[in-house]
């Protein structure tokens, strides 16, 4: 497996790997279609080519084996404006306060995103992914990485073993509120000090 930073040619084997993991409103029908999304992990929103050639200069490094992409991280270097606006009008609650003072300095490093192909899970691709992207952010002298896993309206079960697995601690919960077009939409914020 090759570790490797991600290319504008890539953009096409990543959709379809997120084609398969992509939640909106519309899919959470049944108790089945929560349910399968729970288990084997989601994502929300699209994805426009314009943000991803946006996000090219980030850290963004896929694994890859004969040419084949097996997953990808993207670690967001901004601080996320929905959320500051939430934690200003009291929609957060934070169960580590020291963390706070931090997730408002920079430099500042979130995880936008990571995602394995189904046919490459329980072989460490996300792991490695992982590791890889805090090497990145240490030598750009980060020392922490935040990263939001959404509870409600499905538990994303999935990414929360993920996290809990690798170490990352929960700083802070969002209440419940109606947002990206979920109603009653929750979620944990967690950071990994590196």
């Amino acid at each position: 497996m090759n570790l490797r930073q991600v290319k504008l040619e890539d953009f096409a084997q990543i959709e379809k790997i997120r084609s398969k993991h992509k939640l909106n409103p519309s899919l959470l029908k049944t108790k089945e279609d929560a349910q399968h999304f729970s288990k084997s992990g989601f994502l929300l929103g699209e994805y426009p080519i314009t943000d991803f050639i946006n996000d090219l200069n980030k850290i963004f490094i896929v694994a890859e084996e004969d040419s084949k992409i097996l997953g990808y991280i993207r670690i967001d270097d901004f601080l996320d404006k929905d959320f500051i606006e939430l934690d200003i009008g009291n929609k957060i609650i934070w169960k580590e306060v020291k963390y706070k003072k931090h997730y408002y300095i920079e430099p500042h490093y979130e995880l936008g995103a990571i995602l394995v192909d189904e046919s490459c899970r329980g072989k460490n691709v996300g792991g490695s992914l992982l590791e890889d992207a805090i090497k990145r952010i240490q030598e750009k002298k980060g020392n922490m990485l935040f990263s939001f896993v959404v509870t409600s309206p499905v538990e994303n079960t999935a990414s929360l073993q993920f996290h809990k697995g690798k170490d990352f601690v929960e700083v802070a919960n969002l209440t419940s509120i109606d947002l990206f077009g979920y109603n009653n939409y929750s979620c944990i914020l967690f950071v990994k000090e590196l």
